[in-house]
């Protein structure tokens, strides 16, 4: 009479913590890969467009190709810009896991948005020190040593 109703236990609790895992995975552990993963791309496509965003002026006779990619660089950072803002409102618990180290502060993500934004516009501003400067202020803030420092 006891096994019977041991064995039910045993199903019924490993049950309750398999949706209680599938819970918590959805809840915290995918958001905050998610924005970590972002954070990654983010890094990966300022590196990757630097050099043009620093140094192309539009004013300037440049051919079609380089502006097109010129344009679909600064569109790209402010798509990324945009899911970097809405990215800090998802993850539950944000100031906890921001406490243990696993993410950044509000703070940094918020302005690091900021950056890709000012970024994004380069083709309205022609200071390349202006533009240099948010972009290694959005290297500071994400945290992410794309130079060896």
């Amino acid at each position: 009479m006891i096994e019977p109703f041991t064995i039910i236990l045993t199903a019924s609790f490993t049950l309750i913590g398999g949706v209680f895992l599938f819970i918590l995975n959805n809840i915290f552990v995918i958001p905050i890969q998610e924005l970590r993963k972002l954070i990654g791309v983010i890094g990966y496509h300022v590196f990757l467009s630097r050099s043009l965003v620093e140094n192309i002026r539009i004013d300037d006779d440049i051919s079609k190709d380089k502006l097109a990619e010129f344009e679909a660089a600064t569109d790209k950072f402010k798509e990324l810009s945009a899911k970097l803002r809405a990215s800090v409102n998802i993850i539950p618990l944000y100031s906890f896991f921001r406490k243990i180290k696993i993410l950044p502060g509000k703070k940094d993500l918020l302005e690091a948005a900021g950056s890709l934004s000012i970024i994004s516009y380069s083709k309205y501003e022609h200071d390349k020190e202006k533009i240099s400067k948010e972009i290694d202020n959005l290297f500071k803030r994400l945290k992410l040593d794309m130079y060896g420092e």
